[in-house]
């Protein structure tokens, strides 16, 4: 059966009623104020509660299973990429802490003959007899197998590391993403009638 609004007499706030309650005694709800319901034909003439419930703005936001799980996806990845990035960067800072160890003993700048214009330019710098002298120390040295600088070493651990760095920062802003494209899911449920 179909409920209308009807007003307190009291404190004006509305009381669902039915045809069936037409002259009985009523309690208001709100205020605790005693009264007589209406007739039927006055009762008829109230607005619908259902109605009234339809008429009032969208309700607050809940959550779905779909934003949910989206939001889970996302504080994992968030929580998982910060904490992988934090970690990698510190792995990442100790060969940079040699390196600037290795930098201050050797006053500044670092020697890598790695790549072939680094080894010009510092053979560029040598006299003629200086660079003599360093080809004969070189031939005297056991070239079995090729070993990389420490420097050279030293860098590459830190570009292989780095590439850690980034893919975990880039889960976590991944994660963020995800977060808050999960309050844009969420579905609005409809106000219930007081």
């Amino acid at each position: 059966m179909s409920q209308h609004q009807f007003p307190c007499e009291n404190c004006g706030q509305t009381i669902p009623i039915t045809v069936t309650m037409a002259g009985s005694q009523l309690v208001c709800p709100h205020c605790g104020h005693a009264m007589s319901a209406p007739k039927m034909g006055v009762i008829r003439s109230l607005p619908l509660v259902a109605a009234a419930a339809t008429a009032r703005t969208v309700g607050k936001r809940q959550w779905t299973a779909a934003s949910g799980l989206l939001f889970s996806l996302g504080f994992i990845c968030l929580v998982g990429g910060l904490a992988g990035g934090y970690l990698s960067y510190q792995k990442y800072r100790v060969p940079a802490d040699q390196l600037d160890k290795l930098r201050e003993s050797a006053g500044g700048a670092l020697p890598d003959y790695s790549s072939l214009a680094a080894f010009e330019e510092s053979g560029s710098k040598l006299s003629v007899d200086e660079l003599w002298t360093a080809w004969l120390d070189a031939l005297k040295e056991d070239l079995s197998e090729w070993q990389p600088s420490r420097v050279r070493y030293l860098l590459d651990q830190m570009d292989e590391i780095w590439v850690y760095v980034v893919s975990f920062l880039g889960a976590a802003g991944l994660g963020l993403v995800l977060c808050l494209a999960s309050f844009f899911l969420m579905s609005r449920a409809p106000v219930q009638p007081r």
